[in-house]
């Protein structure tokens, strides 16, 4: 049986945290992956409590040494409920805690009800218009366009009609993608669906638009050069922290998620993340998506997530701790700007990687990586997403949670991640 996280009372939960640290605390919402990890150890390495605020018990965050866990409503079905527990927490806590979030509905959520939040919490979270914009793919692509910012050939089809129309005069492959949702890749497998042809589209639109009725269709964007590049910028817009870094690989190995990074120095892509942002007069933590065409060697955005990124480990290691200069700066003592300069220093997902390499249809089979070039691949100056020696709790409950689900239930990968 997995141990189970006791259900505390917020005067529990408040006394256990100021116990750990006399700095002010941070409360967390965390959705119980690597990106709510990384922000709690980051800042817990930095002498922070942190009081983590999620609705499952087996989250593995609150096996942190640095965390005093709450367990809350769930956000997505009980918001009211959920911010009430919020604001009842902030009234315990003096001074005002910092609140950070992971996640775009929960995010949005916080967004909805600042007003209610702020008089006992310190937020530097973007404004909800300014994040509604960026995690709306159907309002983030005319955004783009409206700022001169380059993007592949978008469309933003609501009904067959429109598809049929527009199937025969698209020069292929285009890419199907959710408009908002978090459920796309777990229902398909993938964060979007590629397509060759217009009879291609049409089949493929049929059969998403049962589960997806809002979709983004996009012209693809050739070549394997991804960009991540992730940054903290104040109430004037000016950039506190910056870090950028390339995608080795990913899972799926077509269109997935990073399951290993590698720190780069590149002026052009920084600059062109800098200059959008500044025009967004964006306030808070924010990771853009950039890719290199290889049709016309453009970059171009792909998205930007409005909060911390699942990467945020590999910024602190660097000297670059995103969620800790956040927190000094809503706390009126803002750190010198700080850029990482650093290269070739690696983040890694280990257990994700080694099904990205030798899973089925992975690297390995693809003939693209040898097992002996996987582990040269791993060498060198590197964080793990999970992993920390003073802090092995969360890792250690991952494996026994892999395990059961591998070894003992027969689930796949995908009902994971």
């Amino acid at each position: 049986m997995a141990r189970r996280t006791p259900a505390l009372t917020i005067e529990q939960v408040v006394a256990q945290a100021r116990g750990k640290s006399q700095r002010p605390l941070a409360v967390v919402v965390n959705t119980g992956d690597a990106n709510s990890y990384g922000i709690m150890v980051n800042l817990g390495r930095e002498g922070i409590s942190v009081i983590a605020v999620a609705s499952d018990p087996d989250n593995f965050t609150f096996r942190s040494r640095y965390v005093t866990p709450l367990l809350s409503p769930v956000f997505a079905t009980e918001e009211t409920a959920f911010i009430a527990t919020l604001v009842e927490l902030g009234k315990h806590i003096s001074p005002k805690p910092v609140l950070l979030v992971n996640g775009d509905e929960p995010l949005m959520v916080l967004l909805r009800h600042r007003a209610e939040l702020e008089p006992y919490y310190l937020m530097p979270l973007p404004s909800y218009e300014v994040a509604l914009a960026l995690t709306d793919k159907t309002a983030f692509y005319p955004l783009l366009d409206s700022l001169d910012a380059p993007y592949a050939h978008t469309l933003s089809p609501t009904s067959l009609a429109e598809v049929e129309a527009i199937a025969p005069t698209l020069e292929y492959p285009y890419i199907i993608k959710p408009s908002q949702s978090q459920t796309f890749s777990t229902v398909f497998g993938n964060k979007c669906l590629a397509v060759n042809s217009a009879a291609e589209l049409i089949a493929t639109y049929l059969r998403v638009r049962e589960e997806e009725p809002a979709i983004i269709l996009q012209k693809q964007i050739l070549g394997s050069e991804r960009y991540l590049i992730y940054g903290y910028f104040n109430a004037d817009a000016q950039p506190l922290g910056l870090n950028a870094y390339r995608k080795v690989r990913i899972l799926p190995t077509d269109f997935g998620n990073a399951c290993v990074c590698e720190t780069v120095a590149d002026p052009q892509l920084v600059e062109m993340y800098l200059d959008l942002m500044r025009r967004l007069g964006y306030n808070g933590l924010a990771e853009a998506e950039i890719q290199r065409d290889a049709r016309d060697g453009q970059l171009k955005f792909v998205e930007i997530n409005a909060r911390a990124t699942t990467q945020t480990r590999l910024s602190a290691f660097c000297g670059v701790n995103m969620e800790y200069i956040a927190y000094q700066d809503v706390l009126g003592s803002p750190p010198p700007p700080v850029k990482n300069e650093q290269v070739g220093i690696l983040w890694i997902d280990l257990y994700r990687d080694l099904f990205a390499v030798f899973g089925r249809g992975g690297y390995y089979a693809q003939g693209r990586l040898s097992p002996w070039q996987w582990l040269q691949s791993l060498r060198g100056r590197r964080i793990f997403a999970y992993f920390s020696w003073e802090d092995p709790g969360p890792a250690l409950h991952l494996l026994a949670r892999h395990l059961r689900v591998h070894l003992l239930r027969g689930k796949r990968l995908g009902e994971l991640f």
